[in-house]
């Protein structure tokens, strides 16, 4: 389990002078209008704010966004849920994906992705996609601010609707019962 987040700002001053950025980093953070992106990127631009690291935010239209989402220099995406992680990881880091809107590239990670993917026992594939999440730990291609909540609420009619984690309703299996009360 990781503890609490501690902002050291005086180290992350001094990394950006070891980078060639002894008076601060510009970047702009990118996004569409859609809710909570906005707010994520004001709290973003506040917290990196004391580090030197100075944001711009660009908020755009939806549709705008997703024309440009994996050229802008930062952004902030959602991800919806695939059926296995590993599918997801191929999408969004695996080197020279199309959707690798970071731009990550690792050589072992690519390497381990793969067996991973090919690997039918779940147990064995746990202990690569263990590995992976540790590369991914100490590269940090992504910051993951958020996880979303689902929530399915309905009546005692409506039978066998159940929730599932890609956030849309899965109602091919589901029925009215007219008898329920």
């Amino acid at each position: 389990p990781m503890g609490p987040v501690v902002q050291d700002y005086d180290k992350a001053k001094a990394l950006l002078k070891e980078a060639g950025y002894e008076n601060g980093l510009n970047v702009t953070l990118s996004s569409m209008d859609v809710e909570p992106n906005p707010t994520i990127a004001q709290l973003l631009k506040e917290q990196c704010a004391p580090a030197g690291i100075n944001i711009d935010i660009n908020i755009m239209p939806e549709s705008m966004y997703w024309d440009q989402w994996t050229d802008v220099d930062f952004g902030i995406t959602s991800w919806a849920h695939r059926p296995l992680a590993i599918m997801t990881l191929g999408l969004a880091y695996r080197t020279g994906a199309p959707w690798n809107e970071s731009h990550y590239a690792n050589a072992e990670f690519d390497s381990l992705l793969t067996q991973a993917e090919g690997t039918l026992d779940i147990e064995e594939r746990k202990g690569i996609v263990n590995k992976i999440e540790k590369i991914m730990q100490d590269d940090g291609p992504v910051m993951i601010p958020r996880w979303n909540s689902l929530i399915l609420g309905h009546g005692k009619r409506v039978q066998n609707l159940r929730a599932a984690p890609h956030d849309h309703l899965m109602a091919y299996e589901t029925w009215i019962d007219d008898q329920a009360v």
